[in-house]
């Protein structure tokens, strides 16, 4: 890993613990064994480390994970439920303790800077873009009920997502975030056709 990257990664981790406020960029030095100047030659002040965690890591972490749901051979619905089996399946007590970095970083930046918002926005808006064609693709093949409306739907189970982590982080307890996948699996089941 080159050294921009481990600088990168440094942040990330730093950001998902303490927040992006809570960022101190110069802890990286001992631990990366770099200099300074090895720090602001890649990333000249904080902000632009934290737009460039959000642009390079957190975009691409959260909107992989929804990009592929047209090329999924079965049921839309079905894609859904895989996609929330596996973030109930993968999320431990120490990560529901930190909470969902986009989540943390939406409720800690949005509103204090334009350059997050913007960025924080821009990955929310192409997850709805694939839930939606995930939604519009059943709801051609009528796979999905003919009433549900698109937008709504796929805003509805983006906040479903958001909050089972919010509640699971502030409760700190798999079960509570557990049961809210459980209940957002229940609710995409009932737009079947």
């Amino acid at each position: 890993m080159n050294t921009r990257d481990s600088i990168l990664n440094f942040a990330y981790n730093e950001i998902h613990n303490n927040g992006f406020q809570g960022l101190r960029a110069d802890k990286a030095l001992p631990v990366l064994k770099i200099s300074k100047g090895a720090l602001y030659h890649h990333f000249p002040n904080k902000q632009v480390l934290g737009y460039s965690v959000v642009e390079e890591i957190v975009a691409k972490n959260y909107i992989s994970r929804w990009e592929h749901i047209l090329k999924f051979e079965g049921h839309p619905i079905e894609f859904f439920i895989q996609s929330f089996e596996r973030m109930r399946q993968y999320e431990t007590a120490d990560s529901l303790r930190k909470g969902c970095i986009l989540n943390n970083l939406i409720q800690e930046m949005s509103p204090l800077d334009e350059g997050f918002r913007s960025r924080l926005k821009h990955i929310i808006d192409k997850i709805h873009h694939h839930q939606t064609n995930g939604i519009r693709f059943g709801l051609e093949k009528g796979l999905i009920r003919r009433d549900v409306n698109i937008d709504a739907e796929a805003h509805f189970i983006q906040s479903g997502i958001e909050g089972a982590y919010s509640l699971g982080k502030v409760h700190q307890n798999r079960v509570v975030f557990q049961s809210c996948m459980n209940s957002l699996i229940k609710y995409v089941n009932s737009l079947r056709a």
